[in-house]
Parts: C-alpha cells; sequence; structure tokens
C-alpha cells in the first residue's frame, strides 16, 4: 500500500502516523533514537507491507502488467491501490475523505519534532505531501499518475515507470474489483495484529 492506505491505518496521533510513514524511510536512521510509539508505527507499516506482497490479489495483478513495467508490479498496484481507496473511501469509513486528510495533515505538521536530524529524505517527503497535499491528488487518475511518475523520477536508475498510470488504465475494472476483495481483509489483519496497542 502506499501512503494514504498507511496512514488511514495508523493510529490517530503525530507519532504513530510519523512511525507508519517512516517505514519507507529508514535507511540510514538510528532506530534505538526513536520513540516506542513510533517504533510501534514502523512495525504496522512494514506487517501490511508484508501482507500485501504475499497476499493473491497482489500477485494476480502482476499479470496484467505489460513486460516493460513487471519489475515495478509492486509501486503501481501500491499507488493504484491508494487511487481506489480514495474513490471507495465511503465503503469503509464514516468520517469523510477530505476530514482525514486536512486532519492527518496537521497531525503530520505536528510530527516534524520527531524527525531524526539525518533522515532528509523524510524530511523533505513529509513538508512536500503537507504543502502540496499528496493525499487529495488520489482521487483522480491525473493525480495518480503525478505520483507514479514521481516515483520513477525518485529512482536511482534509468526506468521506465513513468507513464505507469496505462498500466492502471487499461486495466481499470480488474484492479478495481481486485482492491475491492482486498482492503477489507487488509484492515481485518491490522485489527487482529494490533501491532500499535501493544507499545509499553
Amino acid at each position: 500500500m502506499n501512503y494514504l492506505a498507511h496512514l488511514r491505518l495508523s493510529q490517530t496521533n503525530p507519532q504513530s502516523i510519523l512511525g507508519n510513514l517512516m517505514g519507507d524511510f529508514l535507511k540510514g536512521v538510528d532506530q534505538k533514537s526513536l520513540s516506542p510509539e513510533i517504533i510501534s508505527g514502523i512495525k504496522n507499516h512494514q506487517a501490511i507491507d508484508k501482507f500485501t506482497d504475499s497476499h493473491p490479489e497482489v500477485r494476480n495483478l502482476k499479470k496484467m502488467i505489460s513486460s516493460e513495467r513487471k519489475r515495478f508490479h509492486g509501486i503501481i498496484t501500491d499507488i493504484a491501490f491508494d487511487h481506489f481507496l480514495a474513490n471507495e473511501w465511503h465503503r469503509f469509513y464514516n468520517v469523510s475523505l477530505n476530514e482525514f486528510c486536512h486532519n492527518t495533515y496537521y497531525y503530520l505538521a505536528s510530527s516534524q519534532q520527531y524527525i531524526p536530524k539525518n533522515a532528509t529524505r523524510l524530511t523533505n517527503t513529509v513538508a512536500s505531501l503537507v504543502k502540496n497535499q499528496w493525499l487529495d491528488n488520489y482521487l483522480t487518475l491525473e493525480g495518480t499518475s503525478k505520483a507514479i511518475d514521481s516515483v520513477a523520477r525518485r529512482l536511482r536508475f534509468d526506468n521506465n515507470l513513468s507513464g505507469g498510470i496505462d498500466e492502471i488504465d487499461r486495466n481499470y475494472s480488474v484492479y478495481r474489483l481486485s482492491f475491492l476483495r482486498f482492503y477489507p481483509e487488509l484492515i481485518e489483519f491490522v485489527e487482529k495484529q494490533s501491532i500499535e496497542s501493544k507499545v509499553k
């Protein structure tokens, strides 16, 4: 899953939200310096990634990806699922997407005091996410396309991930139905694991 899902499946406080986001930015971070709440958020993020990557729905979607982008199927699927979460939000949550995004930007802004000094990429990502309101962009294919192309630009090697929105667009209904089958199982998994409720 990508940013929207990870942030929604965290607890509603700055340290949990930061930890759930930090799961993608651990390189060079001294985890011993982090609070138990942030560590639990990281563990929650990692458990979600492991569950997602091994799920049959996600593995089956790999067959939909063209040969030239097959190596990026995980990235494309993660971002596609955030697009469908944004559009199917009302099926799963009573709070509106707009209210959730507004509150999350506030928590993320409040979390910056907990970011390790050497975590430059995370600092920049949090600042940009809040300033440019990335979460709202998943509602449209255009915004989702920008998210994919942004990842392509950040990769440190030549790649053809840019334009990956085409993979989603031509298999749109397949991705949507896979998401609708998958996401309730992910919610149940996170609730049963209760990783963040085990903070001592």
